[in-house]
């Protein structure tokens, strides 16, 4: 082969690795709400993973943090896969959750891309794909998205919730 098929072939390449990586949004933060309500208890959890990996319950970091490459591959699969619900930012209010009934649960997980922040910081609620899991039992404890994650970084995810 010539220098001339060299420098096709390495364009291909590049071009397709460049097209490949565009698919893969960068996460700005994923959160995971757990809302119970079981007779006179009620427990409200809120997981969150920032654009570096680490790992917030209710606003306090835990030290913990995600295989963040594998993290947002995946989180992008799940996207992807699950046809998560994209809802565009806007200055509007945010979307409400709603209390569970006695022996129920809702769980809300929302993925808001690196890109959409910086792009809407103006607005009042930015681009967030949102996923409800409503009228669970209070016994549910696995998720869908736990499926599509490396096992320790959804055994993180699972522990902070339970």
């Amino acid at each position: 082969m010539n220098i001339k098929h060299y420098s096709i072939i390495l364009f291909l390449l590049f071009s397709s690795l460049n097209i490949y990586s565009q698919k893969q949004q960068k996460i700005y933060e994923v959160t995971v709400f757990k809302w119970v309500k079981n007779g006179n208890e009620e427990i409200k959890k809120f997981v969150k993973i920032d654009s570096t990996g680490n790992v917030f319950l209710s606003n306090k970091s835990t030290g913990k943090k995600v295989k963040l490459k594998s993290f947002t591959k995946k989180i992008n699969l799940f996207i992807t896969d699950e046809k998560v619900i994209k809802i565009p930012g806007s200055d509007e209010p945010p979307r409400v959750v709603f209390i569970p009934k006695d022996g129920e649960q809702n769980t809300y997980i929302n993925v808001t891309f690196l890109e959409d922040f910086h792009n809407e910081k103006h607005l009042g609620t930015m681009t967030t794909y949102s996923y409800r899991m409503e009228k669970l039992k209070v016994t549910d404890t696995e998720y869908l998205l736990y499926s599509y994650l490396d096992k320790k970084d959804s055994e993180v995810i699972k522990a902070l919730l339970e």
